[in-house]
């Protein structure tokens, strides 16, 4: 019986050790404002971006869970993932601000193309551009469905609009900073526990629990207090050809896409893809024995008259050397590299004489 009381002594007291190292660590604890110190147990006073960011206190877009939500004008529809998600940072914010377009946006996830091209509105006031936006790893999947589910081989018009002219006298961005302070008790003794857990397999044992880890960098290229580190997901330094088996149906998904949007010679389609974070810093690694290959590579064989070139443009903010391309916590790009992204697409428009 003796021996029963010192178990449940020292259970107890191993029980409140680990609760006041929790309530001691979880003090100064900042909140997860990005997906990767999230899920890999990474702290934010470390890897979040410190650098004020340019943002909108309002969301410019609309979003549409359904079609049943597209019930009036829009110049521009987006079909896109998360990087079409963001409130505050989102390329829409931006390019709505430099030129005045309405702008809806649905899940590409969640939205048949056939029924979009086919519903009442897209037929009665159809938009002049509709892009189709998808991150790296999964655009050649999504790319793909139009051609597996059979839909109709369409023969696009030329586009024979006149340009719309440009507004430049919507809301312009301001300085924001990342929350670093989280108020509940609660919330930072669950934060505390899920990092720290994380943390001493990865740091004590030696082994990475999570699908996130940490390389370092040639130079400093982030604003967080790890600077020269990048945080990636580990799935993306798979190489790209694990993908290429698609290529062939995502050409034809892409024509398929093409034909059905532009058929009524009222429409201009654009295909725009986010690179992986990791693709757009691999040769900023410090490990030249890391090579991480990348399916952007691939999308010269995509009609380059469709293509916003994402991945040229990203090139060329790092050759110019700005930081905080990409969020040093997350897998999106910052407003730096959503402001790139609106600034590729106007400028596309206006080639095109979409706008002017």
């Amino acid at each position: 019986m003796k021996n029963f009381r010192y178990y449940n002594a020292a259970l107890i007291g191993m029980v409140v050790a680990y609760m006041l190292v929790l309530v001691f660590a979880s003090r100064d604890i900042q909140p997860f404002t990005g997906d990767l110190t999230r899920l890999g147990g990474y702290p934010e006073k470390d890897y979040g971006w410190n650098t004020p960011l340019l943002g909108f206190e309002n969301r410019l877009f609309d979003f549409a869970n359904d079609l049943s939500q597209y019930n009036r004008h829009y110049d521009v529809i987006i079909i896109g993932d998360s990087f079409s998600r963001d409130s505050v940072f989102g390329w829409q914010n931006f390019l709505i601000s430099q030129t005045g377009l309405s702008v809806l946006t649905f899940h590409v996830d969640r939205l048949n193309i056939d029924d979009l091209v086919n519903s009442p509105q897209f037929h009665s006031s159809p938009p002049f551009a509709v892009v189709y936006q998808s991150v790296e790893r999964v655009a050649l999947t999504r790319l793909s469905r139009p051609a597996m589910q059979r839909l109709p081989d369409l023969t696009p018009r030329t586009i024979s609009l006149a340009p719309r002219n440009m507004s430049r006298t919507g809301p312009t961005p301001i300085p924001l900073t990342r929350q670093t302070e989280e108020k509940g008790f609660v919330e930072r003794m669950n934060m505390a526990s899920n990092m720290y857990m994380k943390m001493f397999f990865r740091d004590v044992l030696g082994v990475n629990i999570t699908e996130v880890a940490t390389l370092p960098l040639k130079k400093a290229w982030f604003s967080s207090e790890k600077s020269d580190e990048i945080v990636f997901l580990q799935s993306h330094l798979l190489p790209a050809t694990l993908a290429l088996d698609r290529m062939e149906s995502a050409l034809l998904g892409a024509r398929k896409l093409k034909g059905m949007i532009e058929q009524n010679g009222n429409t201009k389609l654009y295909l725009m893809f986010f690179p992986n974070e990791i693709s757009v810093y691999r040769d900023q690694l410090q490990s030249p024995e890391i090579k991480v290959a990348s399916l952007m590579d691939h999308f010269d064989d995509f009609n380059q008259d469709d293509i916003v070139r994402l991945d040229k443009a990203f090139q060329s903010a790092l050759d110019a050397g700005l930081v905080d391309l990409y969020l040093p916590n997350d897998t999106h790009t910052s407003s730096v590299g959503y402001k790139i992204a609106a600034e590729k697409l106007m400028g596309k428009m206006i080639e095109d004489k979409l706008i002017r």
